[in-house]
């Protein structure tokens, strides 16, 4: 048959339900926190270990520009034939 319980008896059932409620529920948190400490102490570890990507350096070679060298000009070039001195096509300068 069915027993009579007092209140007080039914608010320590109640207690002890919150209670392992409340195990249950920090239980899950610290599993996903030492999940997420597990993880991120894992990732240091990789980043520790793994080359490091190097940059690819560029070097800059200046080209010479050749200039313009002056050349000599032989003085037969340079100086106007006198007057009435024949050219190399045969014509006379005045």
């Amino acid at each position: 048959m069915l027993e009579y319980k007092s209140p007080a008896a039914l608010k320590g059932v109640k207690t002890i339900k919150y209670l392992e409620n409340m195990n249950r529920n920090i239980t899950i948190l610290v599993v996903i926190l030492v999940v997420i400490v597990i993880s991120g102490y894992l990732l240091w570890l990789r980043s520790g270990f793994q080359p490091s990507v190097e940059q690819p350096t560029v070097i800059v070679q200046e080209t010479p520009i050749p200039s313009p060298v002056p050349t000599v000009a032989s003085p037969s070039a340079t100086t106007a034939p006198a007057s009435g001195a024949s050219t190399e096509s045969g014509k006379t300068v005045r």
